[in-house]
Formats: C-alpha cells, structure tokens, sequence
C-alpha cells in the first residue's frame, strides 16, 4: 500500500506508524500554487506497483487528483471517500447564515462532489442518510456507507459521571468547531 498525503510534510509519529505496517508513503504531492497534486514520482512509483485500486480522500484532494491517477492509472478503480458530503453541510451552513454568496459556493462545491462521483468506480459515505440523499437525486451513482468505527457504550456516564473531555483534531472543519460549541 501507497498512502501520498495532501500535504508534504513528514508528520511523526504517523509516517513511522504506516511505515512500520508496510505502508509507503510519498511526500511529493504539491504542485508550485500549493495544490494537492500527485507528482510525476508519485505516479512512477504507483506505476512500479501492482496498484489494484485508488483511494481518493475528500473532495478537493479527489478534483484535483482524479485525472492524473486515472490518466497514469487506466481501468484501475478509483474510489471516491467523500469524507462526508462537503456540498450538503456547506450548504446548510450558508442557508443559517442566510450568506447568498456561501449558498453559490457551496452548490459549486455541490457540482464538483458529483463530478468527482460521476468520473469514479464507486463513492464511499459515512452514513444511510449521506447515501438516501444521493440515491435520490442520482441513483446511477454506485454510493456505498462505510461508517466511522465506534464502539458502543450500552451505558454511558451521564455529564455528572464525566471528569474530562479531549478532543483530537482540527478547528479547520466548521463541524468540529461547532460540535465543541454545542457540546
């Protein structure tokens, strides 16, 4: 296996982790404007490999990655991990704050979901609701729901029973922010 992240830097411990699994990871994945791109390097190490099926995560990753794996890649497939349905949520955002711009921006962002949908084998979701959604609109589109992993907890604390909350990842995403607020 072949992970190529969005970014170029070596993040540890993490490279360490895939690499100890038998994972390959490539750095050289930026064009000069700062794009997610995968390089030449990367493409000929793809190429060297028995390379049986790409996984493209999050939309914008996905766009701008799609034509140079499928066009150094033909007939491998090529899967789609929407990550969750960008458009939709950003859409959602923009209609509570009413932003008529947001609105344009996200049924672009809308546009290029179902581009990047149309052009793969197949696109992944996180949840039934993410593929009714879909399948209503667009029910050529083979969608699949591979939920996050969670264990269940048949009986959680209550807030009184909890001493501590940590939450590991990015404000970048406005969910996350939000989820933290409502929390």
């Amino acid at each position: 296996p072949i992970f190529i992240p969005q970014n170029k830097t070596r993040h540890e411990p993490y490279v360490g982790n895939l690499t100890a699994y038998g994972i390959q990871v490539v750095y050289d994945t930026y064009n000069d404007m700062g794009r997610a791109n995968i390089s030449g390097q990367a493409l000929t190490i793809l190429l060297r490999g028995n390379v049986r099926g790409v996984i493209l995560s999050r939309v914008g990753v996905a766009a701008a990655s799609l034509f140079p794996v499928t066009h150094a890649l033909p007939g491998v497939p090529v899967i789609f991990d929407t990550v969750d349905l960008h458009g939709t949520r950003e859409l959602r955002e923009a209609k509570l704050a009413d932003d008529a711009a947001l609105i344009t921006a996200a049924h672009q962002t809308k546009e290029l979901e179902l581009g990047v949908m149309r052009a793969s084998t197949a696109t992944l979701v996180v949840s039934s609701e993410e593929a009714k959604m879909l399948h209503a609109d667009h029910p050529e589109l083979p969608v699949f729901v591979v939920g996050n992993v969670h264990v269940p907890v048949e009986h959680p604390a209550g807030l009184t029973g909890r001493r501590s909350i940590s939450f590991i990842g990015s404000f970048a995403p406005p969910p996350n922010a939000d989820g933290l607020k409502w929390y």
